[in-house]
C-alpha cells in the first residue's frame, strides 16, 4: 500500500477517535445525556446539526423526516459517537403517521423527554395565484406539523411532570412583507402563537415549552446549533439565533403529500 495512503488512512482513524474522545468529555458534563430527544426535519440542516451535537453530549435520538435514505446516511454519522440513534421515516403534516411514530419511540425507550420541532416548508406564491389550498399546504407543513408531533408527545410528559417541548420557527418579521410569501407567513405566525399559548397551559404541569426564532446571518452553523441547545437547556421562554441562510435552505423539509387540514377537520365531524 502506498505510504500517502497509510497515512492518510491514519489520519482518518485519528479524526474518528478524537470525535468520539470530545464526545465522552461532553456527556460528563451535559444536560443532554441520556435523554430521549425527538428531532423532526433531522435528516439534514439544522435539525441534522442539533442532532449531531446531541449525539456528542450522550442524548437517545429519534429522528424524523420524510426522506428515508438521508435518515439512513445521518444514523450512521451520529452512531460513531456512540449514540443510540433510532430513525423514523415520517410525515408530520400527518396526524396518524406522527401517533403511529411516537408508538414506536415509546415501545423502544419507554418515554420521551424532549421534542424540537424544526420541520417545515416554504414555497413562494405569486400573490395574483394565492387560494386557500395555498393557505393549506402553508399551515400543514409549518403549523399542524409541529401542533402534530407536540400532542403526540404531551401524554407521556404530562404523566412524569417532565419534558421539554422546542419549537424552532421563522418570525414574521424574518420573513418580511412580500406578498408572496403571505401563507408561510400565516403560518409561522400560528406556529409562534401556538408555542407561546401552550407554554402558558404547561405552567406548573412539569413540561416546558421554548420558542426559537432564527435569525438569517452569516454566522457558523455549529455555533448555531450550540446557542439553540442553550437557550432550551436554560429554558428559556423565547429566543432569537443567529442561523446562516443556507442552514435554513437545507433544514426544508419537502413534503411529499400533505393532507389538507381542511378535509381533516371534515373527516372529525367539526365542520
Amino acid at each position: 500500500m502506498p505510504r500517502w495512503r497509510t497515512r492518510g488512512n491514519a489520519l482518518v482513524a485519528l479524526g474518528v477517535g478524537l470525535g468520539v474522545a470530545v464526545a465522552l468529555v461532553r456527556r460528563r458534563h451535559s444536560g443532554w445525556a441520556g435523554r430521549v430527544v425527538l428531532i423532526t426535519g433531522a435528516s439534514s440542516g439544522l435539525g441534522f446539526l442539533l442532532a449531531k451535537q446531541l449525539a456528542m453530549e450522550g442524548s437517545r435520538l429519534v429522528l424524523c423526516s420524510q426522506d428515508a435514505g438521508a435518515l439512513g446516511r445521518a444514523r450512521t454519522d451520529l452512531e460513531r459517537y456512540g449514540a443510540a440513534v433510532m430513525v423514523v421515516p415520517c410525515d408530520v403534516s400527518d396526524r396518524v403517521q406522527v401517533e403511529c411514530m411516537m408508538e414506536e419511540v415509546l415501545v423502544r425507550f419507554g418515554a420521551i423527554d424532549v421534542v424540537i420541532n424544526t420541520a417545515g416548508t416554504i414555497q413562494p406564491d405569486p400573490a395574483a395565484s394565492i387560494t386557500v389550498a395555498e393557505f393549506e399546504r402553508a399551515m400543514a407543513a409549518n403549523f399542524w406539523g409541529l401542533v402534530h408531533t407536540t400532542f403526540a408527545a404531551l401524554p407521556s410528559m404530562l404523566s412524569r411532570r417532565h419534558g421539554q417541548i422546542v419549537n424552532i420557527t421563522t418570525s414574521a418579521a424574518e420573513v418580511g412583507g412580500s406578498d408572496q410569501m403571505l401563507p408561510f407567513r400565516c403560518a409561522v405566525r400560528a406556529a409562534a402563537g401556538f408555542s407561546d399559548g401552550l407554554r402558558m397551559e404547561m405552567r406548573g404541569k412539569g413540561v416546558r415549552i421554548t420558542t426559537i426564532f432564527p435569525e438569517v446571518t452569516d454566522a457558523a452553523p455549529e455555533r448555531a446549533a450550540r446557542q439553540i441547545l442553550q437557550a432550551a437547556r436554560r429554558v428559556r421562554a423565547e429566543c432569537v439565533v443567529p442561523v446562516p441562510a443556507r442552514l435554513l435552505a437545507d433544514s426544508i423539509d419537502v413534503f411529499l403529500r400533505i393532507p389538507p387540514p381542511l378535509s381533516a377537520y371534515q373527516a372529525d365531524g367539526h365542520r
